[in-house]
């Protein structure tokens, strides 16, 4: 299991007429997106959306295990939760790293704004 060290939140108001399908709609439309669609959808309910990003990094360390050379692969996670309610939507972000990390949030954020707007 990775350790998501670096966390992040953000809660964006839901303009009055807009509801989970319109925060659904931006997802999708952010999912399309060069940053976005390197992330698969873990859980896609009504009101809450879970998405993952993992890749390996680079070998993390190399060890003799009964004569044979071994190398672990670190593996670096991205997981963002967003959360619809009533009258805000909350995003909640968890990651192994982050810079890459709150570069992608920020995309999402702004995507969500984005669509919330029109």
């Amino acid at each position: 299991m990775v350790h998501l060290r670096y966390e992040g939140r953000e809660t964006i108001k839901l303009p009055e007429g807009k509801d989970s399908e319109d925060v659904r709609s931006s997802i999708r439309e952010w999912m399309k997106t060069s940053k976005g669609r390197e992330y698969r959808v873990e859980d896609w309910y009504s009101d809450r959306f879970v998405l993952w990003r993992s890749w390996r990094q680079s070998p993390c360390f190399t060890t003799c295990l009964i004569g044979f050379w071994w190398t672990a692969w670190a593996k670096d996670r991205i997981k963002i939760t967003v959360r619809v309610e009533a009258t805000k939507v909350y995003l909640q972000l968890g990651s192994s790293v982050k810079q890459e990390a709150e570069r992608d949030f920020d995309s999402l954020i702004d995507k969500i704004e984005e669509g919330l707007s029109k």
